[in-house]
């Protein structure tokens, strides 16, 4: 049977989340009066029947009468009553309990196997840390600090004893479909109902009959963003071959708080610091070692790189265009069929990537013109990152023959000049994330590997400075970094000790 089936929701809770494509109606969240009344008398019978237990313990609000043709299935965390003849699930790939999660999806198939499923329900309760559902807030629009001051109470949803938040959204290939979701702290548990239609009659009778358990053990969640400790490592020292770097964190007043673990950027002009984080811009201004923030922008969409030259001007690079920004304002629109952008220090040219080694060198023109030439790059076949320079550019990836991640250095014109590797008793490279050319030589920042590298000129490869040696730091990911009047900035993401949130972190390098 050919079925259309929603994607495991372990891997959406824990790892993605959900990205809405569509805006939701909040309004239509809310409960009716006789759904809040039928939930404040069973609670209060609820509290009749617990008042000596030293658990508290939640069960279903509403009560229903199961038929004996429905099937049954307990969980530790959640109960449901079907009707075979409608509804149907794979035991083997559909479901799957243990005492920390539980997970169903149920279909009702098509009219034959050819035929899509009509209607899908996918329910999920898992004991965890708040993070994932915190990250679910946050992509689906919601404001943290309004949610953990109950400023959204008046939208919940009862299902199954459980008061939900209502989300609609266009849902692996459901057009309609609505995500019911919540975090219970005191069981240290998150919920999720996915339905593909919530007006359909079916979804609505199968979600009479499930029922959560929630139980409150005394589960205290990790601060919030606000309430958190931000990071502060101060300054480091590390040497490598002959030379001594030192890498100071320049501390964000306030903090940056991301969800995004790959995407901040960092681009700087004079004292001004400017942090891209998707589709928000955040400036600072630099003094002594703080960064104290002066505005904030949110931008009309989702941005991957930003850059500043030394007249002032801002740029911003999408997978989908080249612009030129100022004050909130998008002023230059670049013409031209143009992928991600890796710019020149001055602005005038850069090259536009994507994966392959097909790429152009694109010339901008002041009345936002463009002038393209195109290059099949020697020795690269996929391409991970690109840093242009007055007189090269320099592409990490894989080669052509085999899968191990290189760094090659490009004459302007496509020409290969180097290609640098790490030593033979090294791990290897990963995913580098920036290639910083200086007179010394080239140091390479690889997110994946957590290292720093280092060639000389001559591309002999010089060793490698762990995270912890030259930041301070247990686990980040170099997301991006640029240098400004010859200066060395990088900004990493990395996890608050205290899991209060996930901080972008900005050090300035000096010493290679």
């Amino acid at each position: 049977m050919k079925r259309k089936l929603i994607a495991s929701i372990l891997a959406t809770s824990m790892i993605f989340g959900v990205t809405a494509l569509s805006a939701c109606s909040k309004e239509d969240a809310g409960k009716d009066d006789e759904e809040i009344e039928e939930s404040e008398e069973s609670e209060d019978d609820k509290d009749d029947e617990d008042e000596d237990s030293s658990e508290d313990v939640t069960e279903a609000t509403t009560e229903t009468t199961i038929d004996d043709s429905l099937e049954h299935i307990d969980t530790s965390l959640w109960s449901i009553s079907y009707d075979p003849e409608v509804w149907t699930y794979d035991p083997e790939y559909s479901f799957y309990e243990d005492d920390t999660y539980a997970y169903i999806d149920l279909v009702i198939p098509g009219d034959n196997e050819d035929s899509y499923n009509t209607c899908e329900v996918s329910i999920t309760a898992t004991i965890e840390s708040p993070s994932s559902f915190r990250y679910n807030l946050n992509s689906r629009g919601y404001d943290l600090y309004e949610y953990a001051n109950n400023a959204y109470d008046s939208e919940l949803v009862n299902i199954g004893g459980a008061d939900l938040l209502s989300y609609n959204s266009y849902y692996w290939g459901w057009e309609d479909a609505c995500i019911y979701f919540n975090r219970f702290e005191g069981a240290g548990e998150s919920i999720e109902v996915i339905v593909s239609d919530p007006n359909n009659a079916d979804i609505t009778a199968l979600l009479n009959n499930l029922t959560f358990t929630i139980n409150d053990t005394g589960n205290v969640d990790a601060p919030w963003p606000w309430e958190g400790e931000p990071i502060n490592n101060g300054s480091y020292e590390a040497s490598i071959d002959s030379y001594t770097l030192t890498s100071t964190q320049l501390v964000m007043d306030p903090s940056l708080v991301t969800f995004d673990t790959f995407d901040p950027r960092v681009a700087v002009s004079g004292d001004q610091f400017y942090v891209l984080d998707k589709n928000k811009i955040f400036v600072y201004t630099l003094s002594g070692d703080t960064l104290t923030q002066d505005s904030e922008y949110t931008l009309d969409d989702d941005y991957t790189e930003i850059y500043a030259t030394p007249d002032g001007k801002i740029y911003l690079s999408s997978f989908w265009g080249f612009f030129e920004w100022a004050d909130g304002e998008i002023v230059t629109t670049f013409e031209g069929d143009l992928d991600t952008i890796a710019l020149s220090p001055d602005g005038s040219f850069g090259i536009s990537w994507f994966v392959g080694n097909e790429i152009s060198k694109v010339t901008f023109n002041s009345d936002g013109t463009t002038d393209k030439t195109d290059i099949i790059l020697e020795g690269v076949e996929y391409i991970s990152s690109v840093n242009v320079y007055d007189d090269c550019f320099i592409v990490s990836g894989s080669g052509v023959d085999e899968n191990a991640t290189k760094i090659y250095v490009y004459g302007l014109d496509g020409t290969l000049q180097q290609t640098l590797e790490p030593g033979a008793d090294d791990w290897g490279l990963g995913s580098v994330t920036f290639v910083y050319k200086t007179s010394n030589g080239y140091m390479a920042m690889d997110g994946n590997m957590r290292t720093v590298n280092f060639w000389g000129s001559d591309g002999t490869y010089l060793g490698n400075l762990e995270d912890s040696d030259l930041f301070g730091t247990y686990y980040p990911w170099f997301a991006g970094s640029c240098i400004s009047d010859g200066t060395f900035y990088t900004i990493m993401t990395e996890d608050r000790a205290d899991d209060s949130g996930m901080e972008a972190i900005i050090y300035q390098v000096n010493g290679f």
